[in-house]
């Protein structure tokens, strides 16, 4: 009967090629050194410390790039901020629409980490401006962006 970890290697093993496809060579021959030391210790830490170390740095990766879209107020220069999260929120709010016309002001509002006022503003502002239509009723209608 096979252990736990032989079982677990020889899975992760079939994932190995879709693994590959997103994270390119350099990372793919890690993840193949940190299977065959499992393997070969019979063992998953080296694989399991190989794949924290990986999220670990993709969620760094993310949380640096959301940076952008997290208003700061340091009481230094707030206006030129306010300014500039305003068309950051706006073309965040436009991507949004994009993929989900249902979405609510409510909804927006806790996908960007504003309050449903400051998108009820970006909101005005864009159909305003013809960017975005309101379609339907305001209970189930969509948004259509332009």
């Amino acid at each position: 009967m096979k252990n736990y970890t032989q079982v677990y290697v020889k899975n992760s093993f079939e994932a190995a090629a879709t693994y590959c496809k997103a994270f390119g060579a350099e990372i793919t021959r890690e993840y193949y050194k940190a299977l065959n030391e499992s393997n070969r210790f019979n063992e998953c830490t080296p694989f399991v410390t190989f794949m924290l170390e990986v999220i670990r740095d993709a969620l760094a990766e993310i949380l640096q790039n959301q940076k952008a879209f997290i208003p700061t107020n340091d009481g230094k220069n707030v206006g030129r901020k306010v300014a500039g999260d305003v068309g950051i929120n706006r073309d965040v709010v436009i991507k949004i629409l994009k993929k989900q016309p249902h979405a609510t002001a409510k909804s927006l509002a806790e996908a960007m980490n504003l309050s449903p006022r400051q998108v009820e503003r970006v909101l005005a502002e864009l159909k305003k401006e013809g960017k975005i239509v309101r379609r339907g009723s305001n209970k189930s209608g969509w948004w259509e962006v332009n």
